[in-house]
């Protein structure tokens, strides 16, 4: 899947998400916010010649090339792996119950985190993203605070 393709999938998976949500079905909601994410992930890092095949494999490199070489905000890492593992549990765990509270703070996590990767398109090289990060921070825009 190219990146184009990846970043269309992960649109889908978000409007999907927000239906789910709509419907109080919080499982499919916080499994369709976490796709989102990953998604956009998957094309980020394609969009920059990294590649990956697994989900961790995908989030790692992530956290690799974009949170810890200060491109991204940690608070990026930390809502896909909070998501992740939130999927987990909506889809492995037989007792688990996800509540409205924990899907709606999934899908707001899953919009901002698509909004935001969303300006990272591979028109940005890393040095062009970290001057963006460090512009909104220093402007009060609160980026790191966003899911």
């Amino acid at each position: 899947m190219n990146a184009d393709a990846a970043v269309a999938r992960a649109r889908k998976y978000l409007k999907t998400a927000s239906l789910a949500f709509q419907e109080e079905d919080y499982e499919s909601c916080v499994s369709r916010a976490y796709y989102a994410m990953f998604y956009m992930t998957r094309a980020l890092i394609r969009q920059h010649g990294i590649g990956a095949r697994t989900h961790s494999g995908i989030i790692n490199q992530f956290s690799l090339h974009f949170v810890k070489t200060g491109v991204l905000p940690i608070e990026r890492a930390e809502a896909l792996s909070r998501a992740f593992n939130l999927r987990q549990l909506a889809e492995y765990a037989d007792d688990f119950v996800i509540h409205r509270d924990e899907a709606e703070a999934a899908l707001q996590d899953a919009e901002n985190f698509v909004t935001h990767i969303a300006c990272c398109s591979s028109r940005h090289t890393h040095a062009d993203l970290r001057v963006y990060y460090k512009h909104y921070r220093r402007a009060g825009m609160g980026l790191a605070r966003v899911g």
